[in-house]
């Protein structure tokens, strides 16, 4: 449509140029059902109004937020305990993806906006402070963890199944060599609790057969079971300065596999014939019982 056409509608009759000005003024203040062009108006697709309108009432939902939320952060930056507002839940975490993640959270321009309405400083840390007034973190959270999205907990049926293995363990009859004449050292350090490298050293006739044996996890746990599944979503044991998440539930890692002193347990070694200047001249790998 002309801007005319527009403004003898809106007008009623022969319209002047103040009355065309003030019809193209209204199109681009309104942006609602029109497009703006330099000599005309395009008319929005009902499906179109319908997505403005509802940008809009986003948007202006997201002012209210940024009011509450902001006076609601500064109070609990205060120490007062004021009442949760509505957009509660949307700040906590908007403040946990910027604590986790930094400039890379969805919502960090919106996050630092509320940091601002509430007139807290942009230190990156400020977001971890006020989920440790609010209880929603401890004040030595593992960021590490959640960014890696490592679960620290195991599920009933888990345990369940890791205590019924550890209960039934019998190693015998599996076609493992018995190798528990060996006397075999374990190489894991005096503070660990898993036990699951060891080697042993033979003479015979002036050479020698070194052994090394690795904690057979595979003699308990069988492909595709919960506890498979599991391990293999954590990947490795991890250890950090004041916790360890091991792969296997301890029940297992640090008691039936692990590689007790004066206990059998089965072991996946290899065999290494060496003559007397340790020149490897063969090798075995096998399933075996130390």
């Amino acid at each position: 449509f002309s801007y005319n056409y527009l403004a003898e509608l809106a007008f009623s009759g022969n319209v002047d140029p103040d009355q065309v000005a003030a019809t193209q003024r209204g199109v681009f203040a309104d942006g609602l059902h029109f497009k703006m062009r330099p000599n005309h108006a395009l008319r929005h697709t009902p499906q179109r109004v319908e997505e403005i309108t509802q940008a809009r009432l986003k948007e202006i939902k997201r002012e209210c937020e940024l009011m509450e939320g902001g006076a609601w952060l500064a109070k609990v930056w205060a120490d007062e305990t004021p009442d949760d507002p509505a957009c509660r839940d949307h700040v906590v975490q908007t403040l946990r993806e910027m604590t986790i993640y930094g400039t890379d959270a969805s919502e960090y321009k919106w996050g630092q906006k509320l940091l601002e309405r509430a007139g807290l400083n942009k230190d990156p840390l400020t977001p971890f402070y006020l989920l440790v007034k609010l209880g929603e973190m401890h004040k030595d959270e593992n960021i590490d963890l959640l960014r890696n999205q490592i679960d620290t907990t195991l599920t009933d049926a888990i345990w369940h199944e890791a205590e019924t293995l550890a209960k039934r363990a019998d190693f015998s009859g599996k076609n493992r060599r018995d190798l528990t004449g060996l006397d075999v050292l374990t190489i894991d350090s005096s503070g660990s609790g898993d036990f699951d490298d060891a080697i042993s050293l033979e003479e015979k006739n002036g050479r020698f057969i070194l052994g090394i044996h690795i904690a057979d996890v595979s003699a308990m746990i069988q492909p595709d079971s919960p506890l498979d599944h599991e391990a293999l979503s954590l990947g490795t044991s991890i250890y950090m300065p004041d916790q360890k998440i091991s792969m296997l539930p301890e029940v297992l890692s640090e008691e039936a596999l692990s590689l007790k002193e004066g206990c059998v347990r089965p072991a996946f070694s290899v065999l290494i014939d060496l003559d007397e200047s340790g020149k490897v001249e063969r090798y075995e790998f096998l399933p075996s019982l130390i």
